[in-house]
């Protein structure tokens, strides 16, 4: 017997995808507002610990979908935190972009978490509407 998804489970894990791009853009639009900068944090990661939780409902199928998603969006995240450590070390040494580089080490842990928010969310809509 095949047990068909109830009508609010339906089209969660695309509305969740949804909710995590936006948690993400949030993010990153808060850390150039400096009395609210962590809230970026925290909207993230309500976010991303929601799909995790919600994706117990998720059909096996959309599991594999997750899984993909969390692998694709991991991978984007270390070239991103390779390219930006490189930057990083190049406007040190060569004395340029020192606003840019301060920005970034000030924020890093908030545009992590929005990063992986918004890489999540989109390699997510990607897969789930493929499906």
């Amino acid at each position: 017997m095949v047990k068909r998804p109830r009508l609010e489970e339906k089209h969660l894990s695309k509305s969740m995808m949804i909710l995590v791009l936006w948690a993400g853009l949030f993010g990153i639009a808060v850390q150039f507002i400096e009395s609210v900068k962590d809230l970026a944090i925290f909207a993230g990661m309500v976010e991303f610990f929601s799909l995790v939780v919600t994706s117990r409902k998720f059909d096996e199928r959309e599991q594999q979908l997750l899984n993909q998603s969390y692998s694709l969006t991991f991978q984007w995240l270390i070239i991103i935190l390779l390219v930006t450590y490189g930057f990083l070390q190049v406007s040190e040494r060569l004395n340029i972009a020192n606003n840019i580089a301060s920005f970034i080490n000030t924020h890093w842990v908030g545009m992590i978490v929005s990063v992986i928010c918004v890489l999540l969310g989109i390699t997510g809509l990607r897969f789930f509407r493929e499906e």
